[in-house]
């Protein structure tokens, strides 16, 4: 798992504020997951996380592209994706939301 180790980001030691870390992930990282759609692919991944004292807010930007098997033809073929996400997550246990995007 060095390949994917290397993705990993400790966010326990991180000082407070804004953090940004952009990484390429291609072939190698998606071999890793045996049972995946994706076997290959080339997708920018740039990660912003904004740390205070109670809650760590991520913001997701990939874009590239992947290589899946066709649903119609069963061919393999380059998709384009894009995605942009922000997951929250609360850092103090006390205070429960019940929102879809806080961890």
């Amino acid at each position: 798992m060095g390949a994917v180790k290397k993705y990993n980001i400790p966010f326990t030691g991180l000082s407070l504020g804004r953090h940004e870390y952009n990484f390429i992930v291609e072939d190698k990282f998606f071999e890793h997951f045996e049972h995946s759609e994706v076997t290959k692919g080339k997708v920018a991944v740039g990660i912003v996380l904004q740390k205070d004292e109670t809650m760590l807010v991520v913001d997701l930007h990939l874009k590239g592209t992947v290589n899946i098997m066709c649903d119609r033809c069963a061919d393999l073929f380059d998709m384009p994706v894009e995605s942009k996400q922000q997951v929250i997550f609360k850092l103090d246990s006390s205070e429960h939301l019940e929102e879809d995007d806080v961890v």
